[in-house]
């Protein structure tokens, strides 16, 4: 194992996400200081009452970098940095434990999932159920239909239309009363969290916080 892994560094030494250059923790010094950790939670308006624990914003190269080869070139390495502005965020909130949360990841769709071989939002809501001992309901949200990507969409119209009867929910018994904690990677508009809360709501979901790594705008 030692051997393998000292192979694969001389093949594809660690670079920093940020500046691409050599570094073993994925993220220099430098660019770790151009990223701005928040220090509040957010309470966006909407259709549905919920608070955005939204870690950083999404104006930092780096973090543009880390999210965007997780997700569309698949460097799961990009979560070692991740997991310190995790860490860091929720420090800074002082928040230490949740009391009576499920957390539930953003689902892909089947044929989305099968060409990435992993969801990018179930890595970082693994990461927060280990951290805060927290039980993790991987089945539950669904996807059932391959919507257009909502990087892509013109405008809120085009990405309400897009995610619009995207989720549902199975075993809705396993959530009625609960407080969830749901992930994803970036928040955006918030069509996207609003349509799952709405799945989520009528399956008997209480009070739900949204995490995410970065709010863009």
């Amino acid at each position: 194992m030692i051997i393998s892994r000292l192979f694969l560094n001389i093949l594809f030494p660690p670079i920093c996400f940020g500046c691409r250059k050599y570094n073993k923790n994925y993220l220099c010094e430098n660019c770790w200081q151009k990223i701005n950790i928040n220090r509040t939670l957010f309470f966006p308006d909407g259709p549905f009452q919920y608070t955005l624990a939204a870690a950083t914003d999404y104006k930092s190269e780096a973090l543009q970098n880390l999210i965007r080869d997780l997700k569309y070139d698949f460097l799961t390495s990009a979560m070692e940095p991740i997991k310190k502005i995790i860490d860091v965020y929720f420090k800074n909130l002082e928040i230490k434990q949740f009391s009576n949360f499920v957390i539930i990841p953003i689902p892909l769709s089947k044929k989305r999932y099968r060409k990435r071989g992993f969801n990018q939002a179930e890595l970082i809501a693994n990461y927060i159920a280990d951290k805060f001992s927290l039980p993790i309901a991987k089945d539950i949200l669904i996807k059932i239909k391959d919507s257009p990507k909502q990087s892509e969409a013109k405008d809120w119209q085009e990405r309400l239309k897009n995610i619009d009867g995207c989720f549902s929910v199975t075993n809705p018994e396993k959530i009625k009363n609960k407080n969830i904690i749901l992930v994803d990677d970036v928040y955006t508009s918030g069509a996207t969290v609003n349509e799952a809360i709405r799945v989520l709501k009528l399956a008997g979901v209480e009070k739900v916080l949204v995490f995410t790594i970065a709010k863009a705008g």
